[in-house]
């Protein structure tokens, strides 16, 4: 997985739901500081933080993951 680009898709999606990374933060239990890191890729998320992402942006695990694997199932 890139976390470059997932940390990119995880802001875009953020942002689209008016959301701060502190609210972010808050409903995955970590600090504002730990969410721009994983937004700018310098922190790796395993597979469950990145499912309580989805949870807290409220889309699915798939429209979090979406660019990180378009056309790689066809």
């Amino acid at each position: 997985m890139d976390e470059n680009r997932l940390g990119v898709r995880i802001a875009a999606l953020r942002e689209a739901r008016g959301m701060t990374g502190e609210e972010l933060g808050a409903a995955l239990g970590l600090s504002r500081s730990q969410v721009s890191k994983v937004e700018h890729g310098t922190r790796r998320l395993d597979v469950s933080e990145v499912a309580a992402v989805a949870d807290a942006l409220d889309v699915s695990l798939a429209e979090v993951l979406d660019d990180q694997f378009q056309g790689q199932w066809s």
